[in-house]
């Protein structure tokens, strides 16, 4: 955010309530507000992620079983159609494992809130209600599909929120201080010096 100086405001140059020695004209309360702002919109950047995180997962996952089934379907009535596809389903299954190596060190680090699991697309979700006697897929079969010549295998980390109201209170407890090192440069002093 750009600042100006007060002074180069007319308006606010002849007042008579002193606007200067208002509190958000402190420079570390300006950074401190901008902070505030900035960490409420990397949460809602964290939610919207947590969303898009499992609908790339459920695309590649759809997209997998779309292509699996279609080469079967062409295996035995037409093969050269089917070795394309397979060739194709195999070029898109390289770096979706690049993709989902990615999101999987992602899942692994500290404070990760979402889910690297696949979830139920609607146009699947629609063909799973017209054909309810569809045998479904063992929730274990999606990691096996991608864990293949991996050595260490990949574990859902959940998505409960135990790190949110630790994060709270840390940038709490961080916005506080820095109020409470803030200059009075009338006095000459810190804020802390005038509460001790």
């Amino acid at each position: 955010v750009r600042y100006g100086f007060l002074s180069d405001f007319d308006l606010l140059r002849d007042t008579t309530d002193s606007v200067r020695s208002k509190p958000w004209t402190r420079p570390a309360y300006r950074l401190a507000m901008d902070k505030y702002f900035k960490i409420c919109r990397a949460r809602e950047e964290i939610q919207r992620l947590n969303v898009e995180i499992r609908r790339l997962v459920t695309w590649i996952d759809d997209e997998d079983k779309f292509l699996r089934g279609k080469y079967l379907s062409f295996k035995e009535s037409d093969p050269s159609l089917a070795i394309q596809i397979d060739l194709y389903r195999r070029r898109r299954a390289r770096f979706d494992r690049t993709h989902m190596e990615r999101l999987w060190a992602l899942a692994k680090t500290p404070g990760f809130t979402g889910s690297v699991s696949p979830g139920i697309s609607l146009e699947r979700q629609a063909e799973l209600a017209r054909d309810m006697d569809v045998e479904m897929e063992e929730p274990g079969e999606f990691d096996r599909r991608w864990n293949e010549g991996r050595e260490e295998g990949w574990e859902d980390q959940g998505s409960g929120d135990e790190g949110e109201d630790a994060e709270q209170e840390k940038v709490s407890g961080l916005l506080y201080q820095l109020n409470m090192l803030a200059v009075d440069p009338e006095a000459g002093r810190t804020t802390a010096d005038l509460t001790l």
